[in-house]
C-alpha cells in the first residue's frame, strides 16, 4: 500500500502576529506558542513581525490595516479577554475578528484560572 503524507511547511511566508498589551501575563503565553509553532513549520524569525496593541479591541482593526497591506501572507490575532466586559461586547469582538483574519486565538473565559488553562490546552494540542 503507498501513503502519502505531507509535511506542513511555512517555508518563505511572511507572518504578522498582534497581540494584546492587555492580559499580558496570558497573551504573551499565547505569542510564545505561536512562535514555537511558526518554528515548528519553517517559519524564519526574519519572516515574522509581532505588533503589540492596547487591547483584545484593538487587534480587529490591526489585523485589516496589516492584512490589506502586500507585506504579509497572513496575520495571527492573539489576546485574551476576562469576562467582567459585557458578554454583547466580547460577541462583537469575535465577529471582528473573523471578518479581519485568517487565524486567532481569543480566549473569552469567566474566570483567570479557566483562561490559563485554554492557554495550556491550546499549546498542548499542537494549535498554538
Amino acid at each position: 500500500m503507498k501513503t502519502f503524507q505531507g509535511k506542513l511547511s511555512g517555508k518563505g511566508i511572511k507572518v504578522a502576529l498582534v497581540v494584546s498589551r492587555f492580559n499580558e501575563f496570558i497573551s504573551s503565553r499565547l505569542l510564545d506558542g505561536a512562535v514555537d509553532c511558526l518554528t515548528r513549520h519553517d517559519v524564519m524569525d526574519k519572516d515574522s513581525e509581532v505588533v503589540w496593541v492596547p487591547g483584545a479591541f484593538e487587534i480587529p482593526l490591526m489585523a485589516r490595516k496589516l492584512g490589506s497591506s502586500s507585506n504579509y501572507d497572513a496575520v495571527v490575532c492573539l489576546g485574551a479577554v476576562i469576562r467582567g466586559e459585557p458578554p454583547r461586547e466580547v460577541d462583537e469582538l469575535r465577529a471582528n475578528l473573523e471578518r479581519a483574519m485568517v487565524w486567532r486565538a481569543l480566549i473569552a473565559k469567566e474566570r483567570l484560572e479557566k483562561v490559563l488553562d485554554a492557554v495550556d490546552a491550546l499549546v498542548a494540542e499542537g494549535k498554538l
